[in-house]
This record gives C-alpha cells, sequence and structure tokens, in this order.
C-alpha cells in the first residue's frame, strides 16, 4: 500500500514536471478556477461580511463581519503559514458604528436617521 502511495504521487510529479517542460509553464490555472467556477454556480451563498480597501497599501484592508458588525484591519501575511493576520479595531470603544445602507458602508460618528451618507 505504502509503495502503491508512493508510486501515484510520484506519478503526479513527473506529470507536473512533464507538462511545465512542454508547455513552459504549471499547470494551467484556469483547471482551478473552472472547478472553483463549478462549485459556486447555481447556489445561494450568505452574505458573511464586507472587505474594504480604504488606501492604496497591499495591507490597507478592513473587513466587516455583516452580522456582528465586527471591524478588523488587515496586518500582513505570517510569512510561515501564508495566513492572512487580522486585528480586531475597537470601533465601538472609539464612539463609532458601522452603517449599511444600499451599496455604501459607513464607518464613522453616529449619523441621524435618514441622513445623506453620499
Amino acid at each position: 500500500m505504502r509503495n502503491t502511495i508512493r508510486y501515484i504521487g510520484i506519478s503526479v510529479l513527473a506529470i507536473g514536471l512533464a507538462y511545465k517542460s512542454i508547455f513552459g509553464s504549471d499547470i494551467d490555472p484556469r483547471l482551478n478556477q473552472n472547478a472553483t467556477i463549478a462549485k459556486l454556480k447555481s447556489k445561494i451563498w450568505p452574505i458573511d461580511g464586507y472587505f474594504i480597501h480604504y488606501d492604496r497599501g497591499p495591507y490597507d484592508w478592513a473587513y466587516i463581519v455583516a452580522k456582528s458588525k465586527n471591524l478588523y484591519k488587515l496586518e500582513g501575511m505570517d510569512p510561515k503559514t501564508g495566513y492572512l493576520i487580522w486585528t480586531r479595531l475597537p470601533y465601538r470603544e472609539a464612539g463609532l458604528e458601522i452603517v449599511k445602507y444600499e451599496d455604501l458602508i459607513y464607518v464613522g460618528e453616529k449619523v441621524e436617521v435618514g441622513a445623506d451618507l453620499r
């Protein structure tokens, strides 16, 4: 059994290297894209949160959780694991609120009901 698994692993590696040597690149990324599209196709997904790119830097992203309205700032990426590092921002303690209105998200001081957020 162990030899069979080793053979399969070596075969997959060999196929990948052969593909790269013949076609000059790794396995076509469209294969992964098509698999992802197939998983997303014809399904309904809840909106779990909202990303905001608030400045020009690569880590100038914030994420707002839709249900709890917790606010997180992207700090960077862990070089060992590749996972993104997020820090919760205590915006409520700063006297701020988050309001979602149509296609806008407002983070700031309390606004009156019916105020124009644009």
